[in-house]
């Protein structure tokens, strides 16, 4: 059975926000430590982890999520899209 466009484009753009929300935490606690090294003072990770979660708590590993997500919803939803309809025209099976 053949998914719609609507479907396509939702699917795509719901992968793609999932793993920028993965994403988000590790990048925020990877510049944390790199500001830090920059600085003169360098941290490990677990000392990132403490200090995003000292200054800005939970919230501090999502710094910057919106802007990325408005971003991420269409471009992974129009690539989700595009990928399976050039499967479809190469005559490969839609999975």
């Amino acid at each position: 059975r053949r998914r719609g466009i609507a479907t396509e484009l939702l699917a795509g753009g719901v992968a793609g926000c999932s793993s920028w929300a993965c994403a988000v935490p590790m990048d925020v606690v990877k510049t944390t430590m790199q500001e830090a090294s920059g600085s003169g003072k360098p941290i490990g990770f677990l000392g990132a982890v403490v200090g995003v979660q000292k200054r800005d708590g939970m919230q501090g590993f999502f710094r910057g999520f919106a802007p990325i997500i408005v971003r991420a919803f269409p471009v992974h939803a129009t690539m989700f899209l595009t990928y399976d309809m050039v499967k479809r025209a190469l005559g490969a099976s839609a999975s």
